[in-house]
């Protein structure tokens, strides 16, 4: 089985190449450079140092979000490129399970992915790993942080956050957390494609592989710029309905 994974969803943008359960080569970046400028140089490295051929992929791992939307776009459309191209199916990961994969040797807690989604919410999800494979507790949402917090005191296990959400709502999780808590160390807090393509290898067992046409991101909440539109909009027309 061998997956090239694409990720793009956040600040870093990664690409892993995985042989059955090997990873046999990865590449992440965290610079101002944008993803359109880091991606196809880091698959053509990756693609010249682990000599893999295109026409033997058995899948691509996308992201399907949430995320930023603009990143997210960039690594779809080069992965429904090269899966139109190659025939190959394409396995969408969820961000935030993604994520939860740079932990899942912690079977004795469960784990909780944070991304910032701005005005004070989160995009997370709540996972458990049992023998190496993730299960879904909480499906992933943005809710505030409050919320999630809650959900996690209810299931009364311990709990590993990590995400880019980490820093930003460790106030509140040392305030309202009733279990035991940890984070995760900074080099596995943020996406990477390697993760994504572990997770990808599960999900195609469960049957996930899809097609470059029925690929459809996932961004949860309308992007910013679509919500402050509609927000422009409901404001005039409320206005217009002033006596």
């Amino acid at each position: 089985m061998n997956i090239l994974a694409i990720e793009s969803s956040g600040v870093t943008a990664s690409a892993a190449f995985l042989e059955d359960d090997i990873l046999r080569g990865e590449f992440l970046t965290d610079t101002a450079a944008t993803h359109s400028q880091t991606l196809l140089p880091m698959l053509k490295a990756l693609r010249d140092m682990t000599q893999f051929d295109l026409r033997d992929l058995s899948a691509i791992a996308l992201a399907k979000g949430p995320g930023s939307f603009t990143g997210l776009r960039i690594g779809a459309s080069m992965g429904e490129a090269l899966s139109m191209v190659f025939d190959v199916p394409i396995v969408p990961v969820p961000t935030t399970m993604g994520i939860a994969f740079n932990l899942s040797t912690q079977e004795d807690r469960v784990v909780c992915p944070l991304m910032n989604a701005r005005r004070n919410q989160t995009y997370t999800a709540v996972y458990a790993f049992d023998e190496g494979k993730i299960k879904t507790l909480v499906p992933q949402t943005a809710v505030p942080i409050e919320d999630i917090i809650s959900r996690i005191n209810d299931l009364g296990r311990p709990v590993t956050f990590l995400g880019d959400g980490v820093g930003i709502f460790d106030e509140a999780i040392r305030d309202m957390a009733k279990v035991p808590v940890m984070t995760a160390p900074a080099h596995l807090r943020r996406q990477r494609a390697s993760s994504f393509a572990y997770a990808a290898l599960q999900l195609l067992e469960e049957g996930e592989g899809i097609t470059a046409d029925d690929f459809r991101l996932d961004y949860i909440r309308l992007p910013q710029a679509v919500r402050e539109k509609l927000e422009k909009v409901e404001k005039v027309e409320k206005k217009g309905k002033t006596p």
